[in-house]
C-alpha cells in the first residue's frame, strides 16, 4: 500500500502519462518500509511488447531503486504468468538524484489485459546509512505498456 505521505494522484499516478519531475513529491507515488505490488487493469486484451516503469534512487532522502522489478502479465486478472524480472543494477551507495527505468522488451507480443508489478523494496536502509535500520522508501512513478 503507497504512503498517504506520497500519493499526490494516488494509484492513478502510475498511468496518468505524467512523468515525475526531479523532486519526489510531485508525481511519484512512494512505499515506505514494503514492497510495491499493484496491478492494472487495461480494460481490453492486447499483445503486450513491453513494459516499462520509472523509479527514483535519492539515498540522502531515504529513497532507494529497488531490488528487482518482477512483471506477470494474466488475461483474467486472477491467474498471472512471468513475463520478466528486471534487476537493479545501481548501488544504493550511489548519490545524487537517479531516475532508472526498470524495462523489459519481448520480440512478440504476448496477450493480457492485466499486469501485475511487483518491485522489491531494501526496506530498511543499509548499515552505512545515517538511518540503518530504519524503513526506507521506494518511489515510482509511470508505468508505461506498448
Amino acid at each position: 500500500v503507497y504512503s498517504e505521505k506520497y500519493n499526490e494522484k494516488g494509484a492513478a499516478a502510475l498511468t496518468d502519462g505524467l512523468l515525475g519531475l526531479n523532486d519526489y513529491h510531485f508525481n511519484w507515488l512512494g512505499f515506505q518500509g514494503e514492497d510495491m505490488d499493484a496491478v492494472i487493469d487495461l480494460e481490453e486484451l492486447r499483445l503486450i511488447e513491453s513494459i516499462e516503469t520509472r523509479f527514483l534512487q535519492q539515498n540522502r532522502a531515504w529513497i532507494f531503486f529497488p531490488k528487482r522489478v518482477i512483471y506477470e502479465i494474466s488475461v483474467d486478472g486472477i491467474t498471472f504468468e512471468p513475463f520478466a524480472t528486471i534487476e537493479n543494477y545501481v548501488f544504493p551507495e550511489r548519490g545524487g538524484l537517479l531516475i532508472n527505468d526498470f524495462s523489459k522488451e519481448m520480440e512478440e507480443g504476448m496477450p493480457a489485459r492485466y499486469i501485475r508489478i511487483r518491485a522489491e523494496s531494501l526496506k530498511t536502509c543499509p548499515d552505512w546509512h545515517l538511518g540503518a535500520g530504519k524503513p526506507c522508501w521506494i518511489f515510482v512513478d509511470e508505468v508505461i505498456v506498448k
